[in-house]
């Protein structure tokens, strides 16, 4: 029975021998084509010419690499590579004082660095240019008693509520006139002022003359912001013990120990200050009024209660300048000593 089925296995047959699916065993002729050995052996010479142009660009690149390699070395040769890298200075002094050394140079320094008033004022000297008496002499002669400094470089004035600096910048050697503001009530013996400023710039002119620039400073203290001053009333007088200035509508002219008493008077007790209003009758009077009728005994009237709803307590003192004036009796021309005028006391509306 094996041998049956091994014979029919070894000497199958297909059903259908003109089947194209079914694989030929029999061996395949090959047919040798001169035309595509022809075809074959140009395309190989082509290969074999490409390759020796090939091969002479490589020699010649080969030869221009070592040509520029050469060049190269005898440049790092003749100039030493510099390198990128930056390292620290090791004799530095930022370097010695960040890790504790040398603190001693160090602390040398930084006087120098913050000291910065110093430096603003030796700058501030070093702008202006030195004044020659002659020039002195003018601005002196022109607004006498509104003097109220004289130095090498510049020439302040006082007019009312503002003041004025003259001086030459050494910049652009032009003359300069700038307005100044003071502090409350403005003592003759401080040199303390600030430039007035509007918006981002100060108020003044500068110009090529000095003629140019007085003409200028009477225009500034005339009229314009400097120049138009309301007053709101002036000191006619004043109490210290109570601490209250008595103001009306003329002004009282006081002598410099007067006003040197005032400005004394005033740096001491300015909070508790206030004043009062001359010939108007305010709350303060009528309830020192009514103490005096209760101390003697006297009818009250009991419509007290609502005046006194109707009356203004003392105003606070603020917005207060006192500026100079001419002394009748002084016949000299030393402006700029203090002793030499008398002084007025007035309330302004603002600053």
């Amino acid at each position: 029975m094996n041998d049956f089925k091994k014979n029919k296995l070894y000497n199958y047959q297909p059903s259908n021998l003109n089947d194209h699916k079914m694989p030929k065993l029999e061996k395949d002729i090959v047919v040798s084509n001169n035309i595509n050995k022809e075809s074959k052996n140009e395309h190989n010479s082509e290969e074999v010419v490409s390759n020796k142009l090939d091969n002479s660009k490589a020699k010649e690149l080969i030869a221009n690499i070592k040509k520029q390699a050469e060049l190269s070395h005898e440049q790092s040769d003749n100039n030493p590579e510099q390198s990128k890298l930056v390292m620290p200075d090791p004799n530095s002094n930022d370097r010695l004082i960040k890790y504790g050394s040398y603190k001693v140079a160090y602390e040398a320094k930084v006087p120098d660095y913050r000291n910065s008033q110093k430096i603003v004022k030796d700058s501030k000297k070093e702008a202006r240019e030195n004044l020659q008496k002659k020039d002195i002499d003018v601005i002196v002669n022109t607004f006498k008693h509104k003097v109220i400094k004289i130095n090498k470089t510049e020439v302040v004035i006082k007019n009312n509520k503002y003041g004025f600096e003259f001086y030459k910048n050494s910049f652009d050697r032009r003359w300069w006139v700038t307005a100044i503001v003071f502090d409350e009530i403005w003592n003759p013996k401080k040199e303390a002022y600030l430039s007035l400023w509007s918006g981002n710039a100060f108020v003044g002119y500068g110009e090529n003359t000095l003629d140019e620039v007085i003409s200028r400073a009477h225009t500034l203290t005339t009229s314009g912001r400097t120049g138009n001053i309301v007053w709101r009333d002036f000191v006619i007088s004043w109490n210290e013990q109570n601490n209250r200035f008595l103001a009306g509508d003329k002004p009282t002219q006081f002598t410099f120990k007067e006003y040197q008493k005032i400005i004394k008077w005033w740096d001491a007790n300015k909070i508790r200050i206030h004043v009062k209003q001359e010939k108007i009758k305010d709350y303060e009077d009528l309830m020192n009024e009514t103490k005096l009728k209760k101390a003697k005994g006297e009818f009250v009237s009991p419509m007290v209660a609502i005046q006194a709803k109707l009356l203004d307590p003392p105003r606070k003192a603020k917005y207060i300048f006192g500026y100079p004036v001419k002394k009748k009796d002084y016949k000299g021309k030393d402006y700029a000593n203090p002793e030499n005028k008398l002084y007025e006391i007035g309330f302004a509306f603002n600053e």
